[in-house]
């Protein structure tokens, strides 16, 4: 399932990407801000969306997803690094499973 979910993810990031050769994230404008798309999680998995949702708003980071199999994760442009590494740990410390695009 996971390598399912891998795959899925992958695939839609490909059409995320911006139209560089850098790794810089999709970005989308929501009003007068701009979100970028720094990763994925499984679109069943509540869980892990509530958990993400919860340690970036902890944190003083609006958050947006959307997606059907996979849910993109979104951030404000200007706190992407941050918003990387504080997933990148909550995830290993709580077990959950996402993927960052970088």
């Amino acid at each position: 399932m996971k390598r399912l979910l891998a795959m899925v993810a992958l695939t839609l990031l490909v059409g995320c990407r911006a139209a560089t050769s850098q790794k810089e994230p999709g970005t989308m404008q929501v009003g007068d801000r701009v979100f970028a798309g720094i990763g994925v999680v499984g679109g069943t998995d509540t869980n892990a969306q509530t958990l993400i949702t919860t340690v970036l708003k902890e944190h003083g980071i609006d958050s947006l997803m959307e997606g059907s199999v996979v849910y993109g994760i979104w951030v404000p442009r200007d706190r992407v690094d941050e918003a990387e590494r504080i997933l990148k740990k909550d995830s290993k410390a709580k077990g959950y499973w996402m993927e960052l695009k970088r």
